[in-house]
């Protein structure tokens, strides 16, 4: 007995036979469509496989160039400390005389000027002068005064006591200066000027006959010339020495500069590996003009002459060495040894070859 169900399928199957016969037609259509494109497009043929298989080759010219195979650290100008000279902190005057000129040294015991008739002169700090001193002073300040005394060359004994050889030794100074010394045992204390301690450079002075006010300085000095920075890798900062020469880049300026200092090995930060901090220094304008943090580029020992040159992609190995492939004139590629000796910017320098300026290489 047949179910309802399998007869009602087979009722909807027979009422509907065009669906079926039209879904065959489209079939042999299909099929016969395949046949006669297949007859009709040829294959390609074995030689055309093998062919397009085939890596396509790329050659380079043998030339005779610079090979710099000088290794490049990113480095950044590090600016020196800048501080104006104001004597009692900013007295107003007009400069008498002017014995500093930009690009000088200010050193202690020098002159620094002459304001409205009141000379002042360079003394090294610390220098806690707060009052004037006469003759059997005494005091911290005192004994500060003479050590200041002493390392600008003059005979004096740090007693903490205004002696006589005290008096005498500022005396000199005036003398020095071909000025009149003041009158009595009294040294007036706003007339010394405290050097910050290192290599004063002066920045700019004030010329003869400019008038002064608590924004016009004397002078203003650079601590130290400004210097470079960097961070060398362990193995590059090994190679390195204190004195030697480092070319430098900065903008359009090409100089020399000089290893300063090689710190302590320093773990890798946040923007910097880990190596060596290394110091340059240089008197260069371009230099010492730069503003704090300018970047430059330091290039460390290496060579840059010219010589026979090939890309590195080009140089390959096997048992015997290094070696290049050639193009030959029957068509077929020529092993030739070569003997790098250094690389740089994707180029080798080759030595100890059979190559020639104008031979072609092989790089893939």
């Amino acid at each position: 007995m047949v179910k309802k169900f399998d007869r009602d399928v087979e009722a909807r199957r027979i009422q509907r036979p065009g669906r079926l016969i039209a879904s065959g037609l489209a079939l042999a259509l299909a099929i016969s469509g395949a046949f006669l494109i297949g007859r009709v497009v040829p294959a390609p043929s074995t030689q055309a496989i093998k062919q397009a298989q085939e890596p396509i080759a790329v050659w380079a010219e043998v030339k005779r160039q610079v090979v710099d195979s000088r290794t490049t650290f990113a480095g950044k100008v590090a600016a020196a400390a800048v501080t104006l000279i104001q004597p009692e902190g900013g007295r107003e005057g007009v400069v008498v005389r002017q014995t500093l000129t930009a690009g000088g040294t200010a050193v202690a015991g020098q002159l620094a000027g002459n304001i409205s008739g009141q000379p002042y002169w360079f003394l090294t700090g610390p220098l806690p002068l707060y009052r004037d001193l006469q003759l059997g002073d005494t005091g911290d300040d005192v004994a500060a005064f003479q050590v200041a005394l002493a390392n600008a060359g003059l005979p004096v004994k740090q007693t903490g006591e205004v002696d006589r050889a005290t008096l005498a030794a500022v005396q000199s100074l005036y003398l020095g200066a071909n000025l009149k010394p003041p009158a009595g045992p009294r040294i007036a204390f706003a007339q010394f000027v405290a050097l910050p301690a290192g290599e004063n450079i002066v920045v700019s002075a004030a010329p003869m006959g400019a008038h002064l006010d608590a924004e016009t300085a004397l002078a203003v000095l650079r601590v130290k010339a400004n210097h470079i920075t960097f961070r060398a890798d362990t193995i590059t900062a090994a190679s390195l020495v204190q004195g030697e020469k480092l070319t430098v880049r900065l903008g359009s300026a090409t100089f020399e500069a000089t290893v300063a200092s090689i710190g302590a090995f320093a773990a890798a930060g946040e923007a910097e590996v880990a190596g060596r901090e290394v110091t340059l220094s240089g008197d260069n304008a371009a230099l010492n003009q730069a503003p704090d943090g300018t970047s430059v580029t330091i290039f460390g020992p290496g060579q840059t002459e010219p010589a026979l040159a090939v890309p590195v992609a080009a140089v390959r190995q096997n048992a015997a060495g290094a070696y290049v492939l050639r193009r030959g004139s029957n068509g077929r590629d020529e092993e030739v040894a070569v003997q790098i000796d250094r690389s740089g910017a994707g180029w080798a320098a080759v030595g100890a070859t059979k190559l020639q300026v104008g031979d072609q290489v092989r790089v893939s």
